[in-house]
């Protein structure tokens, strides 16, 4: 049985939804709310495999990222101050807009997601702030889910989520 693309994106919005919710009442080490970031990775990682083709061998397209920087040929060209402005240019008063809507809304989103990961997960009884590197994982994570929510999401976007969610399950050694 083939499943369509629809409801796979049903499945992995259904998957980050329950993370996103359980995080904001568990504390990460909580292993209901780590079962629930497996599941969040095995699912974007179903959605993002290759359809099932029937008796051809389909080749993968290569995907370029935003963070592509060799240009295909494999060093890396000296940027100057003027070229790093203009791609910055090129990138927050381009497409990102379309794809996640505006800055400031965003950043909003991204915000909100933050501060109650930060309110469960990071402050101690006395108020102080303990950050380790799953929480970065997490927070970038978060950060991910507020773009996809904030407009149409990119694959980028997705693929992003899914090594964020990898990278902190490894640093949390679970």
């Amino acid at each position: 049985m083939t499943i369509n693309r629809a409801t796979r994106f049903v499945d992995v919005f259904n998957a980050i939804h329950d993370a996103a919710g359980a995080m904001t009442v568990q504390t990460p080490k909580s292993p209901d709310l780590q079962e629930l970031l497996r599941k969040l990775q095995t699912t974007l990682s179903e959605y993002l495999a290759p359809e099932p083709s029937e008796g051809i061998l389909v080749e993968p397209d290569l995907i370029e990222t935003e963070d592509d920087c060799t240009y295909g040929g494999g060093e890396m060209p000296r940027l100057t101050r003027a070229e790093v402005l203009h791609r910055a240019e090129q990138c927050v008063c381009g497409e990102r807009e379309q794809d996640y809507g505006t800055p400031e809304n965003n950043f909003d989103t991204i915000a909100e997601f933050w501060i109650t990961y930060l309110n469960r997960a990071c402050v101690d009884e006395d108020g102080c702030v303990y950050i380790d590197a799953t929480d970065v994982a997490m927070m970038m994570a978060l950060l991910k889910i507020a773009r996809i929510a904030g407009g149409t999401g990119t694959r980028d976007s997705f693929i992003d989520l899914a090594g964020y969610a990898a990278c902190g399950g490894e640093c949390a050694d679970v």
